[in-house]
């Protein structure tokens, strides 16, 4: 075999080396209640969104940093930070008001909601949720009595939510994000809320557009328009909607 042919091998394995390491970040899945579920190897993300009752927007900045690290900024000021593990599970948490800071820890090996302590002012409060792996369910204790009652799919996802006077369905679409959710009273099928989401993907399935309309009692009462400009680490893709 000759000189050449060696460089040609060593490139040939180089090049499948980084097609593989690209794809493992393309499949880098990450959740937080703010940002909801992202796909792929993130940089940044700008979201702004106008709602039809008035004409103010609210802007948010999403930075990904040193990959397990996430900054949150509301309206340019610092409002979290959000640490993840090795596989991208939500480790804790530090939120920012007003000169202080709250750590939600987030180690409970269940579910990416419920943090299992917080720490504010030097002052440790321990959350009490009691975990239903068979049937996926939570269960919230305040002071010692059943508070509210979440349910799972077998996906991971929130779907019910069962409190003192009002139940929330909440449905979601082929890629994950929430679709309708409908809020009712325990003891009638009345509906109270329902809330409508429709979007737009760039080619990582992640959202840049969503429409939002929430509706009282069968009533149109506003809509919002949410978009997202997304930055990706290793390709400048642009966010062409399909």
């Amino acid at each position: 075999m000759t000189f050449y042919n060696y460089q040609y091998l060593l490139f040939f394995f180089i090049f499948i080396i980084a097609t593989i390491e690209m794809r493992s970040q393309d499949n880098i899945k990450r959740y937080h209640y703010v940002l909801g579920e992202v796909s792929g190897d993130i940089w940044k993300i700008y979201e702004t969104s106008k709602n039809s009752l008035n004409d103010e927007k609210d802007d948010y900045k999403f930075f990904f940093e040193d990959g397990n690290k996430l900054i949150f900024y509301f309206r340019d000021t610092l409002d979290w930070i959000c640490y993840y593990d090795n596989e991208n599970k939500i480790d804790s948490v530090v939120r920012f008001r007003i000169n202080k800071s709250t750590t939600f820890y987030y180690k409970n090996d269940f579910k990416e909601y419920y943090p299992q302590k917080t720490i504010k002012d030097n002052i440790t409060k321990e959350h009490k949720f009691t975990f239903d792996s068979i049937n996926n369910l939570c269960y919230h204790f305040y002071d010692n009595k059943q508070g509210m009652i979440d349910s799972f799919d077998l996906n991971g996802r929130k779907v019910f939510i069962k409190n003192r006077n009002l139940n929330t369905v909440i449905e979601y679409n082929e890629y994950g994000y929430e679709d309708e959710e409908i809020l009712k009273y325990n003891r009638s099928d009345h509906v109270e809320k329902r809330k409508l989401n429709s979007y737009k993907y760039d080619k990582h399935n992640n959202w840049i557009r969503k429409k939002t309309e929430m509706y009282y009692n069968g009533i149109l009462g506003w809509t919002q328009i949410t978009k997202r400009k997304i930055k990706y680490k290793n390709r400048q893709h642009k966010n062409k909607l399909h």
